[in-house]
């Protein structure tokens, strides 16, 4: 199996179209200072769901199935 280049830098990452390119780690850094809190007002303990937030923040596409 041939492995291709891609074009957005050979593996660096998937750049997020609209985004700005560190609002996914602006939002995690939050997570690990305590500060990231959910829509509820709860601060936020799972760090699942805080790179849910951080990806719907920046603009991430939905994972699909």
């Amino acid at each position: 199996m041939i492995r291709r280049r891609t074009s957005n830098g050979g593996g660096k990452g998937v750049r997020r179209p609209g985004a700005a390119p560190d609002k996914f780690g602006t939002v995690m850094q939050e997570y690990h200072d305590g500060n990231l809190h959910s829509s509820s007002g709860q601060a936020v303990t799972n760090p699942q769901q805080a790179k849910a937030i951080a990806a719907s923040e920046s603009g991430m596409p939905k994972k699909r199935p």
